[in-house]
This record gives structure tokens, C-alpha cells and sequence, in this order.
């Protein structure tokens, strides 16, 4: 019979696919010269324009976290966690082959519901798995490690731009998102479903 993964394991997992949604958050800010230019906004006149490329992302990320830990609520966490892993996995593999800047956006914004989603839902995940005196331990280390992502991002955008391109960064969350659905599918297998639908 498969091992039941532990609350750590469960823990893990949450936190690979938060890291690499923190990420997407600020990455860009390292890149946005390069990305200005591959999309061709004039500048100075189109900077209000290339702000929406950051902000764009943020808005979607912050708006869409009080709706989908109801929701997990009421269809089940894997499902809504893998469903987020879903979509930032889409929003990835659209980015780098849009071909103007409002298909750009758009890209943006299905990662930023992905990932805007994880956080929420993954928060009830360790409410779940962790008993009452540890679970402010293993939130705590889920936010340090969301925090992180936002930290790391402008680095590895400096990074991917000076040895490879702006696009890298998608191509690569590609794999990782993979790798997240996988893991995420099995470590939530056998959480609880709510019993009863309270508001």
C-alpha cells in the first residue's frame, strides 16, 4: 500500500508552487526593457502601457485570492490547487508566442489566477494536514517562502536576460508547473473533503 505523504511532504509541495508563482510576480521588473522592446511600445510615450505589464499581473494575483478558498471549500483542494497549476501552466506557454501586447496581458493574466490562487488554497491545505499548535509554523514558512519568489524574481530575471532571453522564464515555468501538477496530484490525494457546507 503507498505511503500516505507526510504534513512536511504536503508542505513542500504548496510551497514548489507558490515559490514559482512568487516569482512570476517581479521577474519581469529586470526584464521589462527587453520586453518593452519585443513588443514594440514606443517609448517614452508608451510607459503607462508598459506599466500594465507588471500591474496587469499583480491586480489579477490579489483580486482573485478571497474567492478560491471557498471554492476549494466546496469542490475539494486538489482539485482547485491542480486547476491553479492548470492555468499558470497555460498562461506560460501563451506569453512567450503572443505576438502583440494585448495578447501578452492576456497571458499575464491567466498565470497571475493561477498563481494568485495557490496562496489561499494552500494555506487551507496546511489547515487541514497540520494540528492547531503547529500550523502557525508551517503558514509562517509558506509566507517566508512566497516572499522569497517575489526576492528571487529580479535576480533570475537578470539572470535569464543576460545569458538567454526574456521568454526563458516562461519556457522554463513550463517543466516546473509539470512537475508541481504531478506532485500536487499525489501528496493531496487523500485530503478531506469539507463534510458539511458552511459559510
Amino acid at each position: 500500500m503507498p505511503r500516505k505523504p507526510s504534513p512536511a511532504a504536503i508542505l513542500a509541495v504548496i510551497a514548489f508552487g507558490v515559490f514559482v508563482a512568487a516569482d512570476d510576480l517581479t521577474v519581469v521588473s529586470t526584464m521589462l526593457r527587453q520586453i518593452v522592446f519585443d513588443l514594440g511600445i514606443p517609448l517614452p510615450d508608451g510607459l503607462d502601457q508598459a506599466a500594465w505589464i507588471v500591474n496587469v499581473y499583480l491586480i489579477a494575483y490579489v483580486v482573485v485570492m478571497p474567492f478560491v478558498g471557498r471554492l476549494s471549500d466546496l469542490i475539494g483542494r486538489r482539485a482547485v490547487y491542480v486547476g491553479a497549476l492548470v492555468l499558470f501552466l497555460a498562461g506560460s506557454i501563451w506569453i512567450p508566442l503572443a505576438g502583440s501586447f494585448n495578447s501578452f496581458l492576456a497571458g499575464r493574466v491567466l498565470t497571475a489566477v493561477g498563481g494568485g490562487a495557490m496562496v489561499p488554497v494552500g494555506m487551507a491545505v496546511l489547515g487541514d494536514v497540520y494540528p492547531r499548535e503547529k500550523r502557525a509554523s508551517a503558514l509562517g514558512a509558506l509566507g517566508a517562502i512566497d516572499t522569497a519568489g517575489w526576492v528571487w524574481g529580479p535576480l533570475y530575471g537578470a539572470l535569464l536576460i543576460r545569458f538567454l532571453s526574456w521568454r526563458w522564464q516562461f519556457y522554463l515555468n513550463i517543466p516546473l508547473a509539470l512537475i508541481g501538477i504531478a506532485a500536487a496530484w499525489w501528496a493531496l490525494a487523500d485530503l478531506p473533503r469539507p463534510a458539511r457546507r458552511e459559510r
